[in-house]
């Protein structure tokens, strides 16, 4: 074989090695796409990106896995490109997973000539908009490709040695093999993101190539950098060069990725994501350093500015909660100076009540009836008050036991008795007879329901029905209380605020019935302290339906 033959040979291989070491460190999607729309080659981290095996793909067209809304822009390019109006195009598109979804791509897209300047296949670039990963299975395959192809050329050179006019065939072959995989990894490297970079170890360590994305990246450009390599050191931070130079002591820690942290020539500051790949020559020496840096920076600042934002919400948790203590150890202060003066006030309207300390005509025993009211009503506040302070600060504990349902409901009905009957309302029960026992706190589920009860009798109109039903259901284990009444109802659009505390639908409901609106708010929270839940339905006019849901195991 010719010494020129080796030569070349010699040229070919360095030029597949460069070109193999940056495709397969790439970051980004990589594919060569006939002219025909068919799909002849791609790296692993398109794959990774649409789901799909490589196989898979070479069977496919874009078309296959593209969205059909962007193809229109991408054709109107692509034909531009092919008549040579454009040399390369980028654009943002969307594929279509192999899972069914959607992903976002960033496409650049540019020609490979053949030898006579004409387009023989494209190289399509794509990068996931929101996270780019390695490709490293891409790396191992396309290496038994270029081995292959490899050996394939040295088949036909060694069968050409024969006949010089078989040896010049094989010439040309190499020397067209050669110009394509330097056309390969210029594009690549040149419209790369990335800075792409190769130092040569040997006989010194120097920079011998660094891709545009120099200028993008640190202001820096290709004419500075390579006029003054030491220009690194005015880049990375002083304690990274340390970091660095520990790791080229050991190259086996070059390979990455790794992080360094340096400053644009601006000053502002510069986070760098790193790796690279060791080249030997045949003896296993190594002899030069290829790699890819990556510029991090908004994806650090990002993160830190979320680390900020956590902390800064945190700082306001911990003062939400200091206040709601505060809050509620001030209401459970206040409820008890209240309910002391109050227990005394109505001690003392019970002895008036009784004439124990003389007769009443009929005006006084209204009046001592209409204060003891008020007392009583008063009282049931502050009970609510206390009751929903604890529950909101946890300490509210129940007491449960096994209890009758239909004594608990009777009970009820007779608390709201009177009350009922001073509006003429009916009360009626409707109990489910598979439902006789449930296991709760008796005290709190009676206090739920005939603050209910009370409220469908008070908003209800004279002569209105007011129905409590129980019915189980076995299959989900629950009991269901109902309380429906024939009464004002419930605009939709207020139902959202019916059970906020301090609450009342209408200002005008507290003038014309009363009320702060702790009632449905603490029905609500005693639900949920029994693994139940309270729920309503209603159309204004038309009455309204609340429903106590509880569990049930039926015997």
């Amino acid at each position: 074989m010719l010494s020129s033959e080796e030569q070349l040979l010699d040229k070919l291989r360095a030029s597949e090695e460069r070109f193999r070491a940056s495709f397969e460190q790439a970051a980004v999607g990589m594919s060569h796409i006939r002219y025909d729309g068919l799909i002849m080659r791609v790296n692993q981290r398109y794959c990774d990106l649409v789901g799909y095996t490589k196989d898979e793909l070479t069977r496919l067209t874009l078309h296959d896995i593209a969205h059909p809304d962007d193809n229109e822009a991408d054709s109107v390019l692509a034909l531009k490109l092919l008549s040579g109006e454009l040399r390369t195009y980028t654009l943002e598109r969307r594929l279509y997973h192999k899972n069914g979804t959607i992903i976002w791509v960033k496409v650049t897209v540019s020609p490979i000539y053949d030898v006579d300047g004409k387009i023989i296949e494209v190289l399509g670039i794509i990068e996931d908009i929101t996270a780019r990963k390695a490709a490293e299975e891409a790396l191992r395959e396309l290496n038994a490709t270029l081995e292959q192809r490899v050996a394939e050329r040295t088949s036909e050179l060694s069968m050409a040695n024969e006949r010089l006019q078989a040896e010049i065939t094989v010439r040309t072959r190499v020397e067209q093999a050669l110009r394509e995989s330097e056309e390969r990894y210029r594009r690549l490297a040149e419209n790369a993101p990335d800075i792409v970079y190769r130092v040569d170890l040997q006989p010194e360590p120097r920079i011998t190539y660094i891709s545009p994305a120099i200028k993008a990246i640190t202001g820096y450009s290709l004419e500075e950098f390579y006029a003054s390599p030491l220009l690194k050191s005015e880049i990375l931070f002083p304690e990274d060069q340390v970091r660095l130079a520990r790791r080229i002591s050991n190259p086996t820690q070059l390979i990455g990725p790794f992080e360094l942290r340096g400053q644009h020539c601006d000053g502002s500051p510069l986070w760098f994501e790193v790796r690279n790949a060791l080249v030997h020559d045949d003896h296993g020496t190594l002899v030069a350093i290829e790699g890819i840096a990556r510029n991090i920076t908004q994806r650090k600042q990002v993160a830190e500015q979320l680390q900020q934002s956590r902390d800064e919400l945190l700082l306001m948790n911990q003062e939400l909660d200091r206040a709601n203590r505060t809050k509620d150890e001030f209401l459970a202060h206040l409820s008890h100076e209240l309910r002391t003066p109050l227990n005394s006030m109505l001690g003392q309207v019970e002895l008036f009540r009784s004439q124990l300390y003389g007769p009443l005509n009929a005006w006084q025993q209204r009046t001592i009836q209409d204060l003891e009211g008020n007392g009583r009503h008063l009282q049931t506040l502050i009970t609510d008050l206390l009751d929903l302070t604890r529950i909101e600060a946890g300490t509210l504990e129940l007491q449960p036991g096994l209890l009758e349902v239909y004594e608990l409901c009777i009970a009820c009905v007779r608390v709201v008795a009177e009350a009922a009957k001073a509006r003429q309302v009916t009360v009626q029960l409707d109990l489910d007879p598979a439902v006789t026992e449930l296991y709760g706190d008796h005290r709190r589920i009676k206090q739920v329901l005939v603050n209910l009860l009370s409220n469908a009798v008070k908003f209800s109109h004279t002569g209105g029905i007011v129905r409590l039903e129980l019915r189980g259901n076995a299959d989900e284990g629950r009991a269901l209380f109902h309380i429906i009444d024939t009464g004002i109802g419930i605009a939709e659009t207020d139902l959202s605020r019916l059970f906020q505390p301090f609450v009342q639908i209408d200002s005008g409901l507290t003038r014309r019935y009363g009320g702060v609106g702790l009632g449905l708010v603490l029905a609500s929270r005693l639900a949920k302290l029994h693994q139940g839940a309270l729920t309503v339905t209603s159309s204004l006019g038309q009455g309204s339906r609340f429903t106590l849901s509880l569990p049930w195991r039926p015997h």
